[in-house]
């Protein structure tokens, strides 16, 4: 066995991993702006720390660095359309929140009125790790807007939290 694995072999495995599926809101100086997210993870309960990747090549890690607050939003599990909607690359702040509703918070953050939850995030740390960035947030405030299930990712395809065992 190989103590060394490549990029393809990794992703393979990272497949067999369920990931929530969430979008990060800020503001620039282009106006609001939004970007899918599956590596979400809480880190600190205090202070209240959560973190994301996002990759080093894309315009959403460079512009993270230029904002003090931003908003992550859970998606539900009938909510893939968003998903797919803020995965696209390159599309203008009016072509991604054209048809989106959504209000600015007290902290000037974009916050989608229709999602299972949001956090609002103070930026804590931006670390680089490899060909991303890992982005540290401390939660200033959160809520649950419509309780339901969450949406997740896995084996390339959206799912739902199934039954407890």
């Amino acid at each position: 066995m190989s103590g060394f694995i490549g990029g393809d072999d990794f992703r393979s495995l990272m497949r067999h991993i369920p990931s929530p599926v969430m979008v990060l809101t800020y503001e620039n100086e282009s106006g609001p702006r939004g970007v899918t997210i599956g590596s979400f993870a809480s880190v600190s309960l205090d202070p209240p720390l959560i973190s994301f990747n996002l990759m080093r090549s894309g315009s959403s890690s460079e512009d993270i660095q230029g904002v003090s607050c931003f908003a992550i939003h859970v998606l539900r599990n009938d909510q893939s359309r968003l998903s797919e909607h803020f995965a696209q690359p390159d599309l203008s702040s009016g072509v991604q929140f054209k048809d989106i509703d959504y209000i600015y918070s007290s902290e000037g953050v974009p916050v989608m009125d229709d999602c299972l939850a949001f956090m609002i995030c103070e930026l804590f740390d931006i670390v680089t790790a490899g060909d991303h960035s890992l982005v540290l947030g401390k939660v200033l405030r959160a809520d649950v807007v419509t309780p339901s299930k969450p949406l997740l990712y896995f084996q390339r395809s959206y799912h739902e939290v199934g039954d407890s065992m």
